[in-house]
């Protein structure tokens, strides 16, 4: 990310967390999945059970 670790140190969590994705986003990292809708997840416990 180009940071120092003293700098890094300095970041809130909060702050951290938006370099990350900032940088993930600038580099073609691609964002997570979203997670199913309760009813998708219903579905598939009761697929599988």
């Amino acid at each position: 990310m180009g940071m120092d670790p003293e700098r890094v140190d300095r970041l809130s969590l909060w702050q951290f967390g938006v370099c990350l994705k900032a940088h993930n986003r600038a580099n073609g990292v691609a964002a997570k999945a979203k997670p199913p809708s309760a009813a998708q997840h219903r579905e598939r416990v009761m697929r599988y059970s």
